[in-house]
């Protein structure tokens, strides 16, 4: 802003050198023109010639700056633009990796549920097991009780057949003493002789 003040400072400068140049050079003109109509001075060879070099000087000038400014301008647009592709490639592969990232997920939870189903279903199986392994040991634990108990009660028989026949031989011992006589005694052996006899 304070290049452009300056430039149309000396721009008005150089105008108002040249109106008041050319507004004496318009009275000396006048004034002279009709003692030397071909003599020119070295202000008006000059001043137009200024006035030329002045303006393609400030036209200069302000192309060239103009030109910068629009390379300036251009540069920016073009590292904006590379910006703006940039975070649009980056935008770009960020959504693929979240798109990777949730199937990802997805695949992780679909496994996460899977294992749950399969540690449900071993867990099951491994109650099956259990429960089978203990019904087993339950009927054998029984079966060896019966076992016993039936070993138990052969053995109390026995013993209880054995003290029956005990006290039954000694129960007939005392009855047989008792009741048998001597005459009853060579009957019953002479039966028995007889009887081996046949």
């Amino acid at each position: 802003m304070k290049k452009a003040l300056i430039i149309l400072s000396i721009l008005v400068c150089t105008i108002t050198l040249n109106v008041a140049f050319a507004a004496e050079e318009h009275a000396a003109t006048n004034e002279h023109a009709a003692a030397e109509e071909h003599h020119q001075t070295i202000s008006q060879i000059l001043g137009p010639w200024i006035n030329f070099l002045l303006l393609v000087g400030l036209l200069y000038y302000f192309f060239h700056n103009k030109m910068r400014v629009q390379d300036r301008f251009k540069a920016d647009y073009e590292k904006i633009q590379g910006s703006i592709e940039s975070a649009r490639i980056a935008k770009e592969e960020a959504e693929v990796k979240l798109k990777e990232l949730d199937q990802k997920l997805e695949q992780l939870n679909e496994e996460i549920v899977r294992l749950k189903a399969a540690a449900a279903k071993e867990a099951d199986e491994e109650k099956k097991k259990i429960l089978e392994a203990a019904q087993k040991e339950a009927e054998r634990i029984v079966e060896q009780a019966h076992r016993d108990i039936d070993s138990e009660v052969e053995i109390a028989r026995k013993e209880l057949r054995k003290q029956l026949a005990e006290q039954a031989v000694g129960r007939s011992r005392e009855i047989i003493e008792r009741e048998v006589n001597d005459q009853d005694q060579k009957r019953l052996i002479s039966d028995y002789i007889d009887r081996l006899g046949k």
